[in-house]
């Protein structure tokens, strides 16, 4: 019999839980938009995050210094909003096996660099404010 392999989203929830766990607090409520505007929102609270231009997060420069914030912005997009990994990646102006790939990043990086999980929280807490307006 093959193990159970869980989808990208069942993982960041997992990850959620156990962070919430970790300082103490319960996991946050689920927030799933639809439109195409809330992606841009996501991108631009990223952006303004992480210290980078919208341009900079759509250009096609691979420097960390832009691949980790646009990794972060597809993650939260995967997270939060129903799009398909096509259409997200259409967003970033990107092939769409890049999204998955983004979050599988963000998530093992998460699961093994506390700092990074510490700031892509920070970042999230302002993508949740964001998308509650």
């Amino acid at each position: 019999m093959k193990p159970h392999r869980i989808g990208p989203l069942e993982r960041i929830r997992r990850l959620e839980i156990k962070v919430a766990a970790l300082m103490g607090e319960k996991p946050p409520e689920l927030i799933v938009k639809t439109s195409t505007k809330d992606i841009l929102l996501i991108k631009r609270t990223v952006c303004d995050f992480f210290g980078v231009t919208m341009d900079a997060m759509n250009g096609f420069c691979r420097a960390a210094l832009l691949t980790w914030p646009r990794h972060a912005a597809m993650y939260f997009c995967a997270r939060y909003t129903l799009h398909s990994h096509n259409r997200i990646a259409q967003q970033f102006k990107r092939d769409h096996q890049i999204t998955p790939y983004a979050v599988n990043k963000i998530l093992n990086r998460c699961e093994t660099e506390p700092d990074f999980r510490k700031q892509i929280a920070e970042c999230e807490a302002l993508v949740r404010k964001a998308m509650k307006k």
